[in-house]
């Protein structure tokens, strides 16, 4: 008996085991599908074909699912063990019990081991190495699951009612889970009020299936994230929209958030997507950036500045072999295949500290290769192959961990911060 795998239809050279490993991986190879041929002497058969899937670990600005956050004036990081390191000093964020980092102005969060984690404004929301979701902040209109109304939820607990979770995304009106099974789930799903409380539990989009990613097509200047959407398997995106209808239960009002999705004209074969509050940031399963939105201060990278928006994507065409992407401000982020962070857009966040817009993808200079980028409201962080964590842009928070609060116009590293 002899086997000869196949990739997309077409022989995968040397692949004649049983059994196919592949890798690495970046996400340009999301979307592909493998067989095997197995053949005897009586013939031969071609089994069912395998889709593979590959989330974007690099950008947690970018597909919002990675082991990296960056928010209005925080930072979170998950380190290899699975802890989860803060940076801020700014509420909520000290309300959550913690512990000191050893020569770091940063805290590991207490009780929470995680896969990734992803921020909102006021709230954040960790995948826990068990599948489970789990929330801390501002629980405000349910969105943190629970029954305390719009009341602190000043330790990370998890969120009832999912399990198998692969993705979390926190948006301004509601929390997202994405299911290892394609689906995906809401915080509020139902509201059932009760005297000056409400217990919000989860419900899942119905008819939505085959979804890979989440992310946000928009954001304020005050770091909430809005219009949320899924990419699905084909590469095809679908913004998620949601009707409440509110009805007298038993025991007293029942708000019902039902969700729906609808297709995005214009963006095809997408692999991830990062939104600040100007413009937005497209990766390609080719491994190609598409950008749209403002211009003015060269967010496009194709050595132009202009007023107004510009709704149709334009292609980065400097950039190639790109892994993960992030959005900030008015400035543009991106990781390469082999580890080169590369930034453009305004000069107040492209970590040039240059007196001029960077209207072209520029490489930034770092001691190692980047892993994971992300990127807030005004800042970006970037973890390294050796386990530091960096950062540039705002630092009101002290969000980027360098033992002050002053901005950074070129990468600083965080004190004491080892992720590794």
């Amino acid at each position: 008996m002899s086997y000869q795998w196949l990739r997309n239809g077409t022989v995968v050279p040397q692949a004649t085991s049983a059994s196919l490993k592949v890798g690495p991986l970046t996400l340009a190879d999301h979307g592909s599908r493998f067989a095997v041929r197995v053949s005897d002497s009586a013939g031969s058969v071609t089994s069912a074909s395998a889709l593979l899937t590959v989330t974007d670990s690099g950008a947690g600005g970018g597909t919002d699912g990675s082991g990296l956050a960056a928010g209005f004036d925080v930072t979170l990081a998950v380190r290899d063990d699975g802890s989860v390191v803060q940076l801020s000093t700014e509420v909520p964020w000290t309300r959550l019990p913690s512990t000191a980092v050893a020569g770091s102005s940063a805290r590991r969060i207490t009780g929470l081991s995680a896969s990734s984690v992803n921020l909102e404004r006021l709230y954040a929301l960790a995948v826990g190495r068990d599948g489970k979701l789990y929330g801390w902040g501002i629980n405000e209109g349910g969105k943190l699951g629970g029954d305390e109304g719009n009341g602190p939820v000043d330790a990370s607990r998890e969120m009832d009612g999912v399990s198998g979770v692969k993705q979390a995304l926190a948006t301004s009106a509601y929390s997202l889970a994405l299911g290892t099974d394609g689906r995906v789930w809401h915080w509020p799903g139902t509201l059932t009020f009760g005297g000056a409380r409400a217990k919000s539990e989860p419900l899942a989009i119905g008819g939505l299936q085959g979804v890979v990613a989440l992310a946000a097509l928009s954001a304020t200047t005050a770091g909430n994230k809005l219009r949320p959407v899924a990419i699905k398997d084909d590469g095809s995106v679908w913004e998620l929209r949601w009707d409440a209808q509110t009805v007298m239960g038993a025991n007293g009002p029942v708000q019902t958030h039902t969700g729906s999705a609808r297709k995005v004209d214009g963006l095809a074969d997408i692999a991830s997507i990062s939104c600040s509050f100007s413009h937005c940031l497209a990766l390609t399963k080719t491994a190609t950036v598409l950008a749209w939105g403002m211009n003015r201060r060269g967010q496009f990278g194709n050595g132009t500045a202009s007023d107004g928006t510009v709704a149709t994507p334009t292609a980065v065409d400097a950039l190639g072999g790109v892994s993960g992407v992030a959005a900030m401000g008015a400035a543009s982020v991106a990781i390469t295949a082999d580890g080169k962070v590369w930034t453009w857009g305004d000069r107040g966040g492209n970590g040039h500290c240059g007196t001029d817009d960077q209207l072209v993808p520029k490489v930034l200079t770092l001691r190692a290769k980047a892993t994971q980028v992300a990127a807030g409201w005004q800042h970006a962080a970037v973890r390294l192959a050796d386990g530091s964590l960096w950062g540039w842009g705002a630092n009101q928070g002290a969000q980027l961990g360098d033992g002050s609060t002053q901005q950074r116009c070129a990468p600083v590293q965080a004190a004491g911060v080892a992720l590794d």
